[in-house]
């Protein structure tokens, strides 16, 4: 026969046994659904930037439009800044590199019927 204070140490070794158990099994389950999800999400982001990054589909004799913001300018207007921080928004500005860029590659590409200035 084994002594009394044996069996009551047992029972509790068994206890706390038992109970770490628990709480490893409820980690690694909730473990599991954090990597599922993390991986989930990362597959629809890679396959949503993947049909994103194609280029547009233009039709025959299309018509280029360019509709620029703001005023057209040779160089973006600095901020003003106090002790290097700017200050306000930026104006609504378009390069007049970009515009001519874009009349440049509207001409260029076949599939261009026209091109539609809105100034």
């Amino acid at each position: 026969m084994k002594p009394f204070l044996t069996t009551i140490g047992g029972a509790v070794r068994y206890s706390i046994r038992n109970r770490f158990s628990m709480i490893f099994r409820t980690m690694d389950i909730i473990r599991r659904v954090v990597l599922g999800l993390v991986f989930w999400f990362l597959v629809i982001l890679l396959i949503t930037i993947l049909i994103e990054s194609r280029p547009p589909r233009i039709k025959k004799n299309s018509v280029l439009v360019i509709s620029p913001d703001g005023a057209l300018v040779d160089d973006y207007t600095p901020l003003a800044s106090f002790r290097g921080v700017p200050i306000g928004q930026p104006l609504p500005e378009t390069l007049l590199s970009s515009l001519i860029r874009a009349i440049e590659l509207g001409r260029d590409d076949p599939r261009i019927f026209g091109i539609w200035l809105r100034l």
